[in-house]
């Protein structure tokens, strides 16, 4: 009998599930974003958490119309944590922990808990079609997004994997940043598409700021808010602002991965986050001379919020369960 596993993610801005089969094959991706009002730069955690508990029942009855999850559903995948640590905690993630054990009580199968960053590797990795066992141990990650702005160094481990954060955003992140000009610029959140749309029609700013705002290996995003606005006062185009905002964000993570010097970390580097979607900044890297042996990239329905990696980690962890008693 064909067993499948299911993936469950409860981001701050996405409900997801996702369906694999014991083959490792992706079956089902289905996500509804959580509605924020025109004008507002984002959700609490309070509102957040609701939303998601409501769209989780329908989510559900959608995958069940598909496939008979009381026969064929042998575990489950949640995100309980952004990351693996003691003190790494967020309230949306109870929602999707809280069905997730539900099922599993009703169904009598497990639950495997992940860290919302691990789903976002694992995704990455399926995307990017770089197979587990080919994996090197080591790689470097990046996680540009609205809620992490971050380049990992990852290890490669049994139940997941070890992340070390290498470099980081010591104020805004990524999205937020873009999501920010976009409602500036009268935009609907989130603004990433519709600031890159914008961006395809724009030219760099002749006086664009040319210093980049780092401490140590760590970055400042929050003064370009500032700058973006000045531009917005003075009548800049947004088709221009837009463009040269992802030129600010292109050329903080390019400087960010050249300070990456450890080899060990270097046969790999994978991107992913709603940011990473971004065709500019993607050129822009592929351009850059990086050291690095392979650039992989995910593909947008992979890099931004989903639940794929969790349903993956989860199949790995209980098919190896499996081989180990068949042995």
């Amino acid at each position: 009998m064909t067993k499948y596993y299911l993936g469950v993610d409860t981001s701050n801005y996405t409900t997801s599930l996702a369906l694999v089969d014991q083959n490792g094959h992706v079956l089902e991706n289905i996500k509804k974003m959580l509605t924020v009002k025109t004008g507002a730069r984002g959700l609490r955690q309070a509102e957040a958490h609701y939303q998601h508990t409501n769209h989780l029942p329908s989510l559900i009855a959608e995958l069940a119309k598909k496939v008979s999850l009381k026969k064929h559903l042998s575990g489950i995948g949640v995100s309980t944590q952004p990351r693996r640590q003691k003190d790494s905690y967020m309230p949306v993630f109870l929602a999707g922990y809280a069905m997730a054990k539900i099922l599993s009580e009703v169904l009598s199968i497990p639950v495997i808990e992940v860290s919302h960053q691990e789903n976002h590797l694992e995704a990455a990795l399926y995307s990017a079609g770089l197979a587990w066992d080919a994996l090197p141990n080591h790689f470097t990650a990046v996680h540009y997004s609205g809620g992490t702005s971050e380049v990992l160094k990852v290890t490669k481990k049994k139940d997941g994997y070890h992340s070390e954060v290498f470099s980081h955003s010591l104020d805004l992140h990524a999205g937020q940043l873009v999501d920010r000009i976009g409602i500036m610029l009268g935009l609907p959140f989130p603004a990433g598409k519709h600031l890159e749309a914008l961006a395809k029609k724009g030219k760099c700013i002749a006086d664009k700021p040319l210093n980049l705002r780092f401490t140590g290996n760590n970055f400042n995003l929050s003064g370009y808010e500032n700058i973006c606005k000045t531009w917005i006062e003075k009548g800049y185009p947004p088709q221009d602002i837009a463009l040269t905002l992802f030129d600010i964000l292109a050329r903080v993570l390019i400087h960010a991965l050249t300070l990456q010097k450890d080899g060990d970390y270097h046969q790999v580097l994978l991107f992913s986050g709603g940011v990473m979607s971004n065709q500019y900044i993607q050129q822009r890297l592929l351009q850059a001379d990086l050291k690095y042996q392979i650039l992989a990239f995910a593909e947008p329905a992979f890099s931004s919020d989903n639940a794929v990696g969790c349903a993956l980690l989860a199949r790995r962890a209980l098919e190896s369960i499996h081989d180990t008693q068949s042995d």
